[in-house]
């Protein structure tokens, strides 16, 4: 059950650098941020999720890792996976 309806947003993290990340979620209002990814880490130290986790928080943006519960590879596909209960518990 989600307690309060509001918008999800995904967003890449490919090449930004940290501010343009940080503008990026600031402009939009975002109060938490949950990283989905299985492993969190990057060819990008600022996306590690030690040094993600601490840039948020700077920017007063919460963060949360929920790469279990959310992220990675599932069998029979992702979008297949966002029927599950274990997705609608996740998000």
């Amino acid at each position: 059950m989600i307690a309060s309806q509001g918008t999800i947003y995904t967003v890449g993290t490919s090449t930004r650098s940290a501010e343009e990340f940080i503008e990026l979620l600031t402009s939009r209002g975002v109060a938490v941020a949950v990283d989905v990814r299985r492993f969190p880490s990057s060819r990008l130290e600022h996306f590690y999720k030690e040094n993600l986790s601490i840039l948020l928080h700077k920017a007063g943006i919460d963060y949360v890792h929920m790469g279990e519960e959310l992220g990675g590879y599932r069998r029979g596909g992702y979008q297949a996976f966002t029927t599950t209960s274990q997705f609608s518990e996740g998000i």
